[in-house]
């Protein structure tokens, strides 16, 4: 299922803290982690999730969310 979220503050807490959230349940569960996916157009390519990665793909957001409030 996919579930889009608004590409402001409120939406990058709320999608980094359920990304979170996600992964720890399917660890409890001992359930294969999501990869990261990211598309732009018709290319795609899929990151493992591991912790540097989820730490990466946060800073990533903040950083572009800030880049984007002051164009």
């Amino acid at each position: 299922m996919k579930h889009k979220t608004p590409f402001n503050k409120t939406g990058v807490k709320f999608f980094t803290d359920r990304v979170i959230a996600d992964t720890m349940n399917r660890l409890d569960y001992g359930q294969e982690l999501n990869d990261i996916s990211v598309k732009v157009g018709n290319r795609f390519i899929a990151v493992p999730m591991c912790p540097e990665s989820y730490e990466n793909l946060c800073t990533f957001l903040k950083q572009t969310l800030e880049d984007i409030e002051q164009c």
